[in-house]
């Protein structure tokens, strides 16, 4: 940095010697440059600020991943728990036909059934009889 200063000393010398006219050009050319240096300065802020909302950005979207990635788990686990209540039911079903006399094999299947019902035939067996 002291070695430009100098020189830019040494050409304001120079420049005063030939005249007054070089001098006023060299000093708008420095007030050019120092106006784009600004402008340059106000460029990289309004970069480093769009990289600042881009990573909180990126920030809020893995929390919301994050928060999707409970909300399916939570639903995944009380789905679980009612096909779990589902699977009781049917045991507890089947437990009280047997227990009843009634025996699973005399009722028709259900591809028997779907067979019935797609001919237009449909099978009494399931109504209040059980």
């Amino acid at each position: 940095m002291h070695t430009q200063n100098v020189l830019v000393q040494a050409e304001n010398v120079s420049t005063e010697d030939e005249g007054g006219q070089v001098g006023e050009e060299e000093e708008e050319e420095e007030h050019v440059e120092r106006d784009e240096a600004k402008l340059v300065l106000k460029v990289a802020r309004a970069q480093h600020k769009i990289c600042h909302v881009e990573q909180q950005l990126s920030t809020a979207r893995l929390e919301e991943i994050d928060a999707l990635g409970n909300l399916y788990r939570f639903r995944a686990e009380l789905t679980e728990r009612k096909l779990q209540y589902a699977d009781f039911d049917l045991r507890h079903v089947h437990h009280s036909i047997q227990k009843n006399g009634v025996s699973l094999c005399d009722l028709p299947s259900t591809r028997k059934h779907r067979q019935m019902s797609d001919n237009g035939v449909t099978s009494g067996c399931l109504s209040s009889d059980i």
